[in-house]
């Protein structure tokens, strides 16, 4: 795609952010403006809700934060001489920040106390795992070659794997 593919995948990238941020304020939106008919709450009081949102989102907001520290600024602004990451968390799972980021929904979804956003949220990543997963392991072939097939092989996309160099 030539020089200028860099400037558009820090464009998708942002797009992306602003996506996700809409997300949560829908999700925020729909408990102060609840459909009844798809609001089927968990608990009779939100605070179990909460307290079982916040102990499941602490290791994935940690698993995140790694991903972003150890990535650096190439989370946000792709850069066309970047490395490939395989230091720190990435030594171990190639999509952290997926793994990190994106069951935050879900237990945001348990924090609001909602079987409705959960449920949507399990189906929406089923769906949204292997496909973003797919595509970015494409490009990231097409951009690190053999490089990149290598870290495949020892380097688990989700899980770790305990076969090493």
């Amino acid at each position: 795609m030539g020089k200028g593919a860099w400037t558009r995948a820090a464009v998708f990238r942002n797009l992306s952010n602003l996506c996700e941020w809409v997300m949560i304020i829908n999700m925020v939106l729909m408990v102060w403006f609840p459909i009844p008919e798809i609001w089927w709450p968990i608990f009779p009081s939100s605070l179990p809700g909460w307290i079982i949102g916040i102990a499941l989102a602490i290791p994935f907001a940690f698993i995140d934060y790694r991903g972003i520290r150890d990535v650096g600024k190439e989370t946000f602004i792709p850069q066309a001489k970047g490395r490939l990451c395989k230091v720190g968390i990435y030594k171990y799972i190639r999509h952290p920040q997926m793994i990190g980021e994106n069951p935050l929904f879900i237990c945001g979804s348990m924090c609001l106390n909602s079987w409705f956003l959960i449920t949507w949220w399990v189906l929406f990543f089923m769906l949204y795992f292997p496909t973003i997963i797919r595509l970015e392991e494409r490009d990231l072939y097409r951009r690190f070659g053999d490089e990149y097939k290598d870290y495949q092989k020892y380097t688990g996309a989700i899980f770790p794997k305990f076969k090493r160099k």
